[in-house]
């Protein structure tokens, strides 16, 4: 299994922001056929921690060629 993680880590007052537009990425990765992943969010308020996590576990080299495929295929 392959887990993509990617942690965001927001301008002064742009969490809210980052936030949103992770979420408006699940939903174009689900409505091109990939799963939308897991978003997590900062739970305590600390500085060195990121303020957006994303991550989706894939099986191994099939769904990362499958993934590859539609994302390019998405932007023609």
């Amino acid at each position: 299994m392959i887990v993509e993680r990617t942690l965001y880590y927001a301008k002064p007052d742009r969490a809210a922001d980052v936030l949103a537009i992770r979420r408006k990425a699940c939903l174009v990765r689900v409505n091109i056929g990939l799963p939308a992943g897991d978003v997590f969010t900062r739970a305590v308020d600390e500085a060195n921690h990121p303020d957006v996590v994303w991550e989706c576990a894939f099986p191994p080299a099939a769904a990362q060629d499958r993934k590859s495929t539609r994302l390019n295929s998405s932007h023609t």
